[in-house]
């Protein structure tokens, strides 16, 4: 177990990814080619190209990798999380299945009394090289059963 009193908080502010969002694009309108060439009726096609649009526009605007509303995430050295969004502060709990390998991390956390999760994919481009290094060091510390790296099935 780490000493938790001499680490030092951690706060990452999830910014846009330019390359994750040129990729999500390029998928959503190669998706709305794909619906368009369909051998269906013209409803049913017009159907799944709003029911795409909508899903795809929603995540768009949800998602901070995408350009959606900010994410700031803290750690804090008593060993809570804290998602900040939107004016609201809400403490989390890491969950098991948060992952990290060396280019990316997704971090899930739940809301101990609703059960509500949070999910928050990060890359070094949307937090910075450097607090993307302390959060790599952070996750590995809290290790074991709390998080699955992306080493474990290379070191066969």
């Amino acid at each position: 177990m780490s000493d938790n009193h001499s680490a030092q908080r951690l706060e990452l502010v999830c910014t846009a990814v330019p390359w994750l969002r040129a990729l999500y694009l390029s998928v959503s309108l190669l998706s709305f080619c794909c619906i368009a060439l369909l051998p269906l009726p013209l409803t049913v096609v017009f159907l799944l190209l709003t029911v795409t649009a909508g899903v795809a526009w929603r995540c768009w605007r949800q998602r901070c990798e995408l350009g959606g509303m900010g994410v700031t995430v803290i750690w804090d050295p008593e060993g809570l999380w804290w998602w900040l969004q939107g004016g609201e502060e809400t403490a989390l709990f890491l969950s098991g299945d948060t992952y990290h390998s060396t280019g990316m991390v997704i971090l899930n956390f739940y809301h101990p009394d609703t059960g509500r999760r949070h999910s928050l994919v990060l890359f070094p481009a949307s937090v910075g090289s450097a607090c993307f290094r302390r959060l790599s060091v952070r996750l590995s510390l809290e290790g074991g059963q709390s998080v699955r790296s992306g080493f474990e099935n290379s070191q066969g």
